[in-house]
């Protein structure tokens, strides 16, 4: 099928044509990741997936992958496309493009599982996210949709962090109750995406991100270290609608209160959905059984001016 759809130009370079004289290289989609201004691509994105859809939203092929990760060749027919590329999936992650292979059926699932709990989710990729409108000339030159211009043989598309990462400390305040391995969990959080361009929201940087759906359980198995517990929990990204609830176990069993953590985010301003890269370190100090403080920590360091909230 790639074959029939995506035709070799084999135009070449002669003197006598002006056209010519502009053509040091064929059509090219470059890939970016500036989540501050500079271009940090290679120290984020490892792998790269592209599929492509016509002007209708129809499925059309998934691309192979350039010689350079962050530089496409495209040698396509003359027409009007969406390309979709996600950075850095494996096979933890699944996609979909529904059984009639629409655009505005393409979704991204997260499907890991949690080995001791397998109602439960593990850590999801580290995911990234780009989309770009584009038009191919009769010449094989590439015209950005969105954008006014001329025709020319560099696209670019922007790529976008779509998951987030929640460091987890665990201190009590005397010894804690029990000597082992902890379960973490992350209640109601995001294990599906629609792709679907016309289905986003913006950042606060004017990025498009993927709507989440269908929110789940992650859990972690976390061992009692120095009489402390730390984590690092990897899932989708967290809306300002759609913040989780975390709760620590042994054996089954709640050793705190459940901690909202949208009431802590809310206290310390953080607003995930206009937040580019979702980072966040936290720090619970367990008073004992029914109460918890919860405190933010930045870069390393307590921030204990603001606390979270009490639990319990």
């Amino acid at each position: 099928m790639v074959s029939a759809i995506i035709s070799v130009i084999a135009t070449s370079c002669q003197l006598e044509d002006e056209r010519d004289l502009c053509c040091p290289e064929p059509l090219t989609m470059h890939y970016v990741y500036r989540p501050d201004g500079t271009d940090v691509f290679p120290d984020n994105i490892l792998s790269l997936r592209h599929f492509l859809f016509d002007n209708e939203g129809a499925f059309i092929c998934e691309l192979p992958a350039g010689e350079t990760l962050n530089r496409q060749p495209l040698e396509l027919n003359t027409g009007t496309y969406t390309m979709i590329t996600i950075g850095n999936m494996t096979d933890i992650s699944a996609y979909q493009h529904g059984s009639e292979s629409q655009l505005e059926q393409f979704s991204l699932s997260h499907t890991a599982r949690n080995r001791k709990r397998e109602s439960d989710y593990a850590n999801t990729d580290e995911l990234f996210w780009g989309v770009k409108h584009f038009a191919v000339d009769a010449d094989g030159r590439g015209l950005e949709l969105s954008k006014d211009g001329m025709a020319s043989n560099r696209l670019t598309t922007e790529m976008v962090n779509i998951h987030c990462h929640l460091k987890v400390t665990v201190e009590w305040i005397g010894r804690p109750p029990y000597i082992g391995s902890y379960e973490m969990e992350l209640a109601g959080v995001h294990t599906q995406y629609s792709l679907d361009p016309g289905n986003t929201s913006l950042t606060a940087d004017g990025l498009n991100v993927p709507a989440g759906d269908r929110a789940e359980t992650y859990s972690l198995n976390v061992p009692l270290r120095q009489l402390e517990l730390r984590a690092e929990f990897v899932t989708l990204r967290y809306t300002d609608t759609q913040i989780p609830t975390l709760r620590i176990k042994f054996d089954g069993l709640p050793v705190t209160p459940d901690i909202d953590l949208g009431k802590a985010f809310r206290t310390w301003g953080w607003r995930p959905s206009a937040t580019h890269v979702q980072d966040y370190e936290i720090l619970l100090k367990v008073i004992n059984e029914n109460r918890v403080d919860l405190l933010p920590m930045v870069e390393g360091s307590v921030a204990d001016w603001v606390n979270g909230g009490n639990f319990g």
